[in-house]
């Protein structure tokens, strides 16, 4: 690897069939295994990383359904007046959403209060294009970092 120019590695352990080969995962030969190819990659000059998941790549592969795959999570607000039985259609963002949880609790009175190019000032070291995107209350709006952490 060093030979081919290669600075850095992850070892990832996948085994979808659960069959361990010559070295069982998580043996004592695998932790020798590991901690020589690390050491090995420390004295060469090639970085070793290690991570561990249930599938391919960290994302999932061909033997994993929609169904059971990784996902993130989002979320909706609603506001409705309490005290009272209410009856409302929660929002879902996309069709393959599904429902986890519907958290309910009182709002508070300074959610009123919204910081905007209105009523605050930003500054931004080092200067960002679009800084007021920061706080606009626009969603869509972006403010990029990028090119002023290249000429930092």
């Amino acid at each position: 690897m060093k030979a081919a120019g290669i600075g850095g590695a992850l070892i990832s352990n996948i085994n979808p069939d659960e069959i361990d080969g010559k070295v069982p995962m998580l043996s004592e030969a695998w932790w020798e295994h590991m901690v020589h190819a690390v050491n090995k990659g420390k004295r060469i000059g090639v970085d070793i990383g290690a991570f561990n998941c249930p599938d391919w790549s960290q994302s999932g592969g061909p033997w994993v359904k929609p169904e059971m795959a990784m996902r993130y999570m989002t979320y909706s607000e609603t506001n409705a007046e309490g005290g009272k039985y209410v009856n409302l259609q929660l929002t879902k963002l996309e069709e393959e959403f599904q429902d986890v949880y519907v958290l309910a609790f009182p709002s508070l009175a300074s959610e009123k209060k919204l910081l905007s190019s209105k009523n605050a000032t930003i500054k931004v070291t080092p200067n960002v294009p679009n800084e007021t995107n920061l706080i606009d209350q626009d969603t869509t709006s972006m403010a990029s970092f990028s090119k002023a952490v290249e000429n930092h």
